[in-house]
C-alpha cells in the first residue's frame, strides 16, 4: 500500500467542479511528497493543482 493515501471515491461526482477543486486541492495539501489520491473512475480531475501529477485513470500522486 502506499504511504499517506488518500481515497475520495464516488464523492465528488456529486459536487459542482468550483467544489471539487477545492475539495482535491485541500486532499493535496494534506498528502506527504509522493502520496497518491485515489479517485472513482467517473472523477477525472479537469484542473490538476500544482504539485499533483497523474499516474493512471483515478489514480495522481503528490510530486
Amino acid at each position: 500500500m502506499p504511504r499517506n493515501p488518500h481515497f475520495c471515491r464516488n464523492v465528488m461526482i456529486y459536487f459542482e467542479q468550483p467544489t471539487r477543486d477545492l475539495l482535491v486541492a485541500r486532499l493535496v495539501h494534506q498528502l506527504v511528497p509522493g502520496g497518491y489520491l485515489f479517485c472513482g473512475h467517473a472523477e477525472t480531475l479537469l484542473h490538476l493543482p500544482p504539485g499533483l501529477e497523474y499516474v493512471q485513470p483515478a489514480t495522481y500522486r503528490k510530486s
